[in-house]
């Protein structure tokens, strides 16, 4: 757990600051980690919650950032991702693009 902090905080930093390439490869780090933290579980340090709200956010930067170097495809796959993690969490009614474009510019401005 404490390297999927460490790994996330380096994601976050580089979504924010760093070019394109550095980005999607810091994210696309990150959603190894996560990944392997889904597959490990729920834990007393994460709910499966936690975890699908996560990877949710994860997929949808790196969609954006696919977005921004049009790569189409990644973009497309990502999304798709994202809005399947969503669904495990029924209480942030995010049932398309839209709405999860949304909630991710809210949790990136507070991330700020």
């Amino acid at each position: 757990m404490t390297d999927l902090g460490e790994f996330s905080g380096r994601a976050q930093k580089a979504y924010q600051h760093e070019s394109l390439p550095v980005a999607i490869y810091a994210l696309t780090e990150l959603l190894d980690k996560q990944m392997a933290a889904e597959q490990i579980g729920e834990t007393a340090f994460m709910s499966k919650q936690v975890i699908s709200i996560d990877l949710m956010l994860t997929h949808a930067r790196l969609a954006k950032l696919y977005a921004e170097a049009g790569q189409t495809n990644s973009c497309e796959q990502h999304f798709i991702e994202a809005l399947n993690c969503a669904k495990a969490d029924s209480k942030l009614a995010i049932t398309n693009r839209e709405t999860l474009m949304d909630f991710l510019a809210k949790i990136d401005k507070g991330a700020k």
